[in-house]
């Protein structure tokens, strides 16, 4: 679901401005060939932090292309290939920045398989441990020692409601907070709602799970925006993250007699009417957001996050937010977006320091770079990922961009499909589709991961998920709604939403 970056099977080059020397010329062909989904989860967010239009351009052909790896039939010549393209890869990016790790929903219990609120999706609570597991084992062991993670961000929802019920509460969190403690790295834990399930926004200022002694407050030393949970950070020089407070306004965590409950109830309740606050409202999509497990932003902490904001911009910082809850609505399922989304991003747009907004909460995952330039992140959750699988990644972060490399579950963007599920001649036929401006769309099945990119020409690549690896109590499919200016799929279970506006 990306619109940025190079795609392997696609030959161009994104960032690279001027006179091609020859040896630059072999780097492009290199990264052509290197980026792909077939390589188990690089992600180039190339030109991830904004920058003048028209910085794509047309490469050569690649010297080895995903074509080699769809005709070869042999597994061990398959995987030489992109272990040779992955080293290619970061030889090219050269060593970065920093480096950092994100996870999200892992909502570990102590529990047999299960399902969602709504019984529509299948979930894996002891499985989500032996992730967390492979995620760390990763980072400590797999990844190169001058390319691990100086930190890792756990988006929240680290442990499930349900132990609330089974009074496993704290237990359920000292068993993943020991898995935790086996990484090196230091951990920035964001509060999603799942959070709140199991315990009180007090005890949890107490708790672990309160990182704010890592980051560097605000204003006059003050770290939080009256009792939100936020601070921020800067891991290098001229990069700050901001931890957000997505359950500042939320009826859940908080004493019924808090002035902010009853504000926080004031507002659902004038846009759900239902008595099960946590069944949206059916009046449109976007009034879906106002149900009990979402939550919004309180005045106190925009006027926070602006004077942040503010300083980033003096001091031409990049910043990067983190979050448990989307605030961009193409970025997420409706379902899953904060209730004041619309206040928070005008904020964000306002300010040239802001580059990236990352969040979890839906298990989907989510990609959008909205016209300002910030991409808007959701990764996928941990707890609805089957066993043989994973789902946590790597950032390498750059000067100009960073690099996501995902594992398992997360999907590499913005690619519209693993490189095995290419046509022989794509190459031909991207040429076509290209010099003609009528086309707007090209719609595929056949990997059952689904994927999504824009290219630079403004097409549309879509491929749908597959319906025989859903799991049982999940669906896949979607309608799309076709209007003068674009069109928009609603998908069901697997299939996320998407808006698709015409070049």
């Amino acid at each position: 679901m990306w619109k940025f970056g190079t795609s392997a099977d696609f030959p161009f080059k994104a960032g690279l401005l001027g006179a091609d020397s020859a040896s630059r010329q072999a780097d492009r062909r290199a990264w052509c060939a290197a980026i792909g989904r077939s390589l188990q989860g690089f992600c180039a967010l190339a030109r991830c932090f904004r920058a003048p239009a028209g910085v794509l351009e047309r490469s050569p052909a690649p010297p080895w292309s995903a074509c080699h790896f769809r005709k070869s039939r042999s597994l061990a010549r398959q995987a030489a290939s992109r272990a040779k393209v992955r080293k290619v890869l970061m030889e090219w990016a050269g060593a970065p920045l920093f480096t950092f790790g994100v996870i999200a929903d892992i909502q570990y219990a102590d529990l047999d398989d299960g399902y969602n609120f709504h019984a529509t999706r299948r979930r894996f609570y002891r499985n989500s441990l032996g992730i967390l597991r492979d995620a760390i084992r990763w980072w400590e062991e797999e990844e190169e020692q001058e390319r691990r993670p100086g930190f890792i961000l756990q988006l929240g929802d680290i442990i499930d409601g349900f132990n609330h019920r089974e009074r496993a509460s704290e237990s359920a969190l000292q068993t993943v907070l020991a898995e935790f403690a086996n990484c090196s790295a230091e951990v920035h834990h964001v509060w999603g709602n799942h959070e709140f399930y199991n315990f009180s926004r007090e005890e949890l200022f107490k708790s672990a799970l309160n990182t704010w002694n890592k980051g560097e407050g605000g204003e006059g030393g003050e770290g939080s925006a009256e009792d939100a949970y936020v601070y921020h950070f800067s891991p290098a020089p001229k990069f700050r993250f901001v931890v957000l407070d997505g359950y500042d306004l939320s009826i859940l965590g908080r004493d019924e007699s808090s002035m902010k409950y009853r504000q926080s109830l004031k507002l659902i309740q004038e846009h759900n009417p239902n008595e099960e606050l946590n069944v949206p409202a059916g009046f449109s999509q976007l009034e879906g957001r106002f149900v009990k497990f979402n939550g919004g932003f309180s005045q106190e902490q925009l006027e926070w996050l602006d004077r942040v904001l503010v300083s980033a911009d003096e001091k031409k910082e990049k910043v990067i937010i983190v979050c448990h809850i989307a605030v961009h609505p193409f970025s997420t399922r409706s379902l899953c977006l904060a209730w004041n989304y619309d206040k928070i991003l005008s904020i964000l747009n306002s300010h040239k320091s802001v580059v990236c907004f990352m969040t979890g909460h839906n298990h989907d995952g989510g990609y959008y770079r909205d016209e300002y330039g910030v991409h808007h992140l959701t990764l996928e959750g941990v707890i609805e990922t089957p066993p043989g699988s994973n789902a946590f990644g790597t950032v390498y972060v750059y000067e100009d961009k960073m690099v996501l490399r995902g594992k398992g579950h997360v999907p590499v963007h913005p690619y519209s499909t693993d490189s095995l599920c290419l046509a022989w001649n794509y190459d031909e036929i991207l040429p076509m589709l290209n010099s003609h401006k009528s086309v707007v769309c090209f719609i595929a099945g056949h990997d059952h991961d689904g994927g999504y990119c824009r290219d630079e020409y403004g097409v549309h690549y879509l491929t749908l998920e597959g319906v025989v690896e859903t799991c049982p109590g999940s669906n896949a499919f979607g309608t799309v709604y076709v209007y003068e200016d674009k069109m928009i799929l609603r998908g069901m279970g697997r299939t996320p939403d998407r808006v698709l506006i015409y070049r």
